[in-house]
């Protein structure tokens, strides 16, 4: 079973943009603005919008997805070099060479998998 659709809620959700059209190449289009972004690319199909309350502190539970590369470490530096970060272990679970649980500059977390 594959998702078909995805939400992401970012405090700056332009940096959420920046990061993951320089990271995976996906696309952004704007159809609310400063509400609602779709995106799309890959076989992806997704939206991205602000937090309602954006003074509220970010709340831990939330959904983690994962986005299928071709190669873990290429992928790592790129997501580095675009001011994302890696979590290293994932808490609770053995050390994993294929996944590695990241966070884009808003804090949104995703994983990267090599199959």
């Amino acid at each position: 079973m594959s998702i078909i659709h995805f939400e992401m809620v970012a405090r700056v959700p332009e940096k959420t943009n920046k990061f993951f059209t320089t990271v995976f190449n996906w696309k952004f289009n704007e159809v609310e603005p400063g509400k609602y972004w779709t995106i799309s690319g890959a076989g992806i199909s997704g939206g991205l919008t602000p937090f309602a309350q954006p003074e509220e502190p970010f709340e831990q539970s939330r959904m983690t997805n994962s986005i299928r590369v071709s190669d873990i470490d290429t992928f790592v530096q790129k997501i580095r070099a675009a001011g994302g970060k890696i979590i290293e272990p994932k808490k609770g679970e053995p050390e994993n060479p294929n996944l590695k649980i990241c966070e884009d500059p808003n804090g949104i977390r995703f994983g990267i998998y090599k199959a």
